[in-house]
């Protein structure tokens, strides 16, 4: 898979932090190929300077939410019309890409699949230099505790061929059950899904939620997070990247096998890929109990 990708990105003002961080994303993504294309969505102030900047196409106008925030189907439509090429990674605008991409990624059949993964924690401190080199500055900040995994629902990237997304209902990036949607809508139409967190280091910069008036609280369970929830119907055990169908390594792919939680694989297999969803909803509880049980053996006495 050596053809470039075309990078998708709605930014955050360029003010304050952001600023900072944001500069330093675009710039790592300009080095994956020397015929990345990138293209900015939406009018927050500094956006189209920035695009100028680094050589980006700029769509001021775009599908918006009530509060502003940009519509992925919207954005991903754009893209099926107007990217140059067929390749696209949506990703948010805090997101540092390595070099490598491309090669790490290259085992992936060039097919019809969604490819995303586990996103790398940068502590507040750092300051990342983009043009440095990648790999001994992630050795170093891994060494010094102050690069950290975050888990299996820290998915910040996606990346997928023109017109995957057909058929998406609205969903308003940047809030929360947005990456969770994702995944659901290609497990419902049998779309393969693989997560690339064994061979891909995608790193996380630290920032605040003052973008957002209501901060984390907001972006993660507020109206427009519980419309996401509602409308791709995530009420019981929304998808994250552990369920993903194959798994990349650097040797190659394997099945995913939910990271050893089989219950949580059946309840998962059931509800999103059959949609027997009061099956799922059964074993789902038989899952729950399971875990706070076994919670419950290790805590001390």
């Amino acid at each position: 898979m050596s053809e470039a990708l075309t990078v998708l990105a709605s930014p955050k003002p360029f003010l304050g932090e952001f600023a900072r961080i944001q500069e330093r994303a675009l710039e790592s993504w300009r080095r994956i190929h020397p015929s990345v294309e990138l293209i900015l969505y939406g009018n927050c102030p500094g956006v189209k300077e920035a695009a100028a900047r680094h050589g980006a196409s700029h769509v001021p106008t775009i599908g918006s939410s009530a509060s502003g925030a940009p519509l992925f189907d919207a954005i991903a439509r754009h893209a099926k019309e107007q990217a140059r090429h067929e390749r696209h990674i949506y990703l948010n605008a805090d997101i540092l890409l390595p070099p490598d991409l491309l090669a790490r990624i290259a085992l992936v059949p060039a097919v019809r699949c969604l490819i995303s993964g586990e996103r790398i924690d940068l502590a507040q401190d750092v300051q990342w230099d983009p043009s440095l080199n990648w790999q001994m500055q992630f050795d170093h900040l891994s060494r010094s505790g102050r690069a950290q995994p975050h888990g299996k629902t820290g998915m910040d990237y996606f990346i997928f061929p023109r017109g995957l997304w057909d058929g998406l209902q609205e969903l308003i990036v940047g809030r929360g059950g947005y990456d969770n949607a994702l995944l659901a809508f290609c497990l419902r139409r049998q779309i393969p899904v693989v997560d690339a967190t064994p061979a891909v280091a995608i790193l996380h910069q630290w920032h605040g939620f003052s973008h957002v008036p209501g901060g984390r609280a907001e972006v993660r369970q507020g109206q427009e997070a519980q419309l996401n929830r509602a409308r791709h119907d995530l009420a019981c055990a929304p998808p994250d990247i552990a369920d993903a169908d194959w798994v990349l390594g650097c040797d190659g792919l394997r099945a995913g096998d939910c990271r050893g939680d089989r219950l949580r694989a059946l309840v998962v297999r059931l509800r999103y890929r059959y949609s027997l969803k009061l099956l799922s909803l059964c074993v789902h509880v038989l899952w729950k109990s399971s875990h706070s049980t076994a919670a419950r053996i290790r805590s001390p006495s």
